[in-house]
């Protein structure tokens, strides 16, 4: 899990939270089958690690792959989770397109497990 994530400038009930909008540069939606092993991977070992919140692909208004997607990390600043962004197979290839937001979550809003759950229940 990562240690130091910033504090709120809302206090303490928001938590800081890095909101990753992931949009396909360009291409087919099917160009992102070249790389989603390793995307997916990659996502699993940062959900491990704690830092991944949530996150899941796009569909179009008739449910068919938009090869779009988001995710939400914990990390210790802007520039961290940029980071950790910029790693992901799907955006250092090109096939997509990140932007990342520092996002303040309203805690009693949220049915989210805190950062020393880590995982939703069973």
């Amino acid at each position: 899990m990562p240690t130091g994530t910033q504090q709120s400038t809302l206090g303490a009930s928001h938590e800081v939270l890095y909101f990753v909008s992931s949009e396909l540069a360009d291409r087919e939606p099917d160009a992102i089958f070249a790389r989603l092993g390793e995307h997916l991977s990659f996502l699993s070992q940062l959900s491990s690690n704690g830092i991944l919140v949530m996150g899941g692909p796009l569909e179009t208004p008739d449910g068919k792959n938009s090869g779009n997607g988001i995710y939400v990390l914990r990390a210790e600043s802007l520039a961290a989770a940029e980071q950790i962004v910029a790693r992901d197979p799907l955006h250092y290839t090109g096939i997509r397109i990140p932007r990342v937001s520092r996002w303040n979550l309203k805690k009693e809003w949220s049915t989210l497990p805190g950062p020393e759950e880590q995982r939703w229940p069973s």
